[in-house]
């Protein structure tokens, strides 16, 4: 594995060593019980927080579907706005329309990483369970 990614390696490293260890010595089941209890919560917590966040862009994305839909049927449904009143109003919805993107595009990377996080953290405190001494 020379050739594999410094991440890729170093996580390879790791649960080779915890594995040797695994296999060298006695482990409390109860113990392992509770380390995999941890991590169904941290998956369960990972789980609620990505569910949110896609809920969260869901409802933006709605909103912002509705403004765009009324300021269009304004423009359609008033006959005496002009051309430039016209064209201001499509200048307007679209760039609301644009910062509203932004907005969902925040949105998924904020909740992407609230998400990863939960399992990072959840890794590392796992792993590091391996590298304490042995009884």
């Amino acid at each position: 594995m020379a050739d594999a990614p410094p991440d890729l390696q170093r996580i390879t490293d790791q649960l080779r060593e915890a594995l040797i260890k695994l296999n060298s010595t006695d482990h409390d089941a109860g113990a392992m019980l509770m380390e995999q209890k941890k991590n169904i919560e941290a998956m369960f917590l990972a789980s609620q927080i990505a569910s949110n966040g896609a809920h969260a862009v869901l409802q933006r994305q709605f909103e912002l579907f509705r403004d765009t839909s009324e300021r269009l049927l304004r423009m359609f449904s008033e006959a005496e706005l002009t051309s430039q009143e016209r064209a201001e109003l499509v200048k307007m919805t679209l760039e609301r329309a644009f910062v509203g993107t932004r907005e969902v595009t925040d949105l998924v990377a904020k909740a992407s990483e609230a998400t990863f996080a939960v399992a990072q953290d959840r890794m590392t405190e796992g792993l590091a369970q391996f590298r304490k001494p042995t009884k």
